[in-house]
C-alpha cells in the first residue's frame, strides 16, 4: 500500500483511482465515498484483520463513465497509472498520478454538454481582512472582486474586475459554472455563491503571487500575449 499512500498523500482532496491490472481500485474513505456515489460493491482488503482496508473498484475500460458521474457530483478525481507492463517488470510496478480531473476541467467529449459552456471560475479579493472582515467572514457587498472564467473544452478565457457582491453573484448565475475556486477566507461569499451557481463544485485555494501569475501567463500565452493581458485587464482580474 506504500505506493497508494504516497499518491494519496499528494492528492488528499481527490478520489484516487489506483490502477491495478485491468481495474482502478479505491481504498479507505475513497472506497466508501465511491461505493455510495457509484453504487459499487464495497469489499475489504485483509478482511477480518484489525487493520481491514475498505476497497472498491471499476473496470479500466469503463472508467470514463464512472469518473463522469463523480465529477457531476462535484468530486475531484486523480488517476494513478501503471508506468510499465506488469509482465515485464520484476518487483513492484512503477505508478504515478498522471492526471487530475475536476468538474471544471473536463475535455472528454462524452462528458461534456454541447449545449452550454463548461466554465471553471476563480474568485479573489485583495484582502478580506483589510476590507473590514476577518478570515472566514467574506467581503463587504461593495468590495471589488477579481473574476476569471475558463472553458478548457473551447479555450475560452475571460477575466474582469467586478464591483460589489450582487454584481459578482449575477455574473456567476449567468455563467452557470461547473466549478468555482475561492481565495481562502471567503466562507460567507462561498455559501452565497452556492445559491447563485447551484451546479458548481466549490473549492478553496491560495491565490498565486504576482510573479507566479506573470509566469503562468507567459507559459500559456507567450511573452507578447502576457504583455497584452497585463495591459488590457485590471490587476485584480489577473
Amino acid at each position: 500500500m506504500r505506493q497508494y499512500d504516497e499518491a494519496k498523500s499528494a492528492h488528499p482532496d481527490a478520489i484516487l483511482f489506483f490502477r491495478l491490472g485491468d481495474f482502478y481500485e479505491m481504498f479507505n474513505e475513497d472506497a466508501v465515498v465511491a461505493s455510495r456515489a457509484l453504487n459499487l460493491a464495497l469489499t475489504s482488503r485483509n478482511k477480518g484483520d484489525p487493520e481491514e482496508v475498505p476497497m472498491a473498484g471499476v473496470p479500466y475500460h469503463a472508467a470514463a463513465g464512472y469518473i463522469a458521474k463523480l465529477l457531476a457530483l462535484g468530486h475531484k478525481v486523480a488517476l494513478c497509472e501503471q508506468l510499465a507492463d506488469p509482465s515485464k517488470v520484476k518487483g513492484i510496478v512503477p505508478r504515478q498520478v498522471v492526471r487530475v480531473v475536476t468538474p471544471g476541467l473536463i475535455t472528454d467529449s462524452e462528458q461534456l454538454d454541447a449545449r452550454s459552456n463548461h466554465y471553471l471560475v476563480a474568485v479573489d479579493v485583495p484582502s478580506p481582512e483589510s476590507a473590514g472582515g476577518g478570515a472566514g467572514s467574506g467581503a463587504p457587498v461593495d468590495h471589488a472582486f477579481g473574476l476569471a472564467l475558463l472553458d478548457l473544452s473551447t479555450g475560452e478565457l475571460l477575466a474582469a474586475s467586478i464591483h460589489g457582491t450582487p454584481s459578482l453573484l449575477a455574473e456567476l448565475a449567468r455563467a452557470d459554472p461547473r466549478e468555482i475556486l475561492f481565495a481562502n477566507g471567503l466562507d460567507d461569499l462561498r455559501r452565497t455563491a452556492a445559491l447563485a451557481a447551484p451546479r458548481a463544485a466549490l473549492r478553496d485555494d491560495d491565490p498565486l503571487e504576482p510573479s507566479s501569475v506573470l509566469q503562468a501567463l507567459e507559459d500559456a500565452l507567450g511573452s507578447a500575449g502576457a504583455e497584452d493581458a497585463l495591459r488590457e485587464h485590471p490587476p485584480l482580474a489577473l
